[in-house]
């Protein structure tokens, strides 16, 4: 009897918005607390998207649900994002690669989301991964990966609000990572 009540409880909590397709709205907070500044330094920077597949998620549990995509086109939306933050450490971010100047490579590997549900409550999980490559214009090379997460509990399936915070957040930590590396602003310095 109790079984059943709880779970009539929980389907009309997650009827309303948990079969609904979204496209969630991403807005990196891009924040530079590096020490490197880039003195003016021009750095090619190329972004590719090489997710398998352009769905973040469902906004269901275990699966079930809509799609969850992105509202926009994520490659421009890490380009701008990291434009800016270069700027804020006096870089300046160009398309072409000119004698003299490093380059900077973004490859997003991931973003997903996901539910995760317990017996009285869940988890939301959110990441993302970049991989960036410099060559700086000596000759030197750094890579490493960058990986943003948004974690926190859940009592029902987020509403389109929450994802748009909650995808932003762990956007704005994959981003702010890659563009307050020492090293990697170090070398596309050099």
């Amino acid at each position: 009897m109790w079984k059943t009540i709880i779970l009539a409880c929980v389907l009309l909590q997650c009827g309303g918005c948990a079969f609904t397709a979204q496209s969630v709205k991403i807005s990196p907070d891009v924040k530079a607390t590096a020490t490197v500044s880039g003195d003016g330094k021009t750095v090619q920077l190329v972004v590719s998207d090489e997710r398998p597949s352009k769905v973040v998620g469902q906004r269901g549990v275990g699966g079930v649900g809509a799609d969850i995509t992105i509202d926009g086109d994520l490659q421009t939306i890490i380009t701008d994002a990291i434009v800016s933050g270069l700027q804020k450490h006096d870089f300046a971010a160009g398309g072409q690669r000119a004698g003299g100047t490093g380059k900077l490579t973004v490859e997003i590997r991931n973003l997903s989301t996901k539910n995760i549900m317990g017996f009285w409550s869940g988890t939301l999980r959110d990441e993302m991964s970049l991989k960036g490559i410099c060559h700086g214009a000596n000759g030197a090379e750094y890579e490493k990966m960058y990986n943003g997460l948004y974690e926190t509990s859940i009592q029902v399936v987020p509403s389109g609000e929450a994802n748009n915070k909650y995808v932003s957040a762990t956007v704005s930590d994959a981003v702010n990572q890659l563009i307050n590396d020492d090293a990697l602003l170090g070398c596309l310095r050099s």
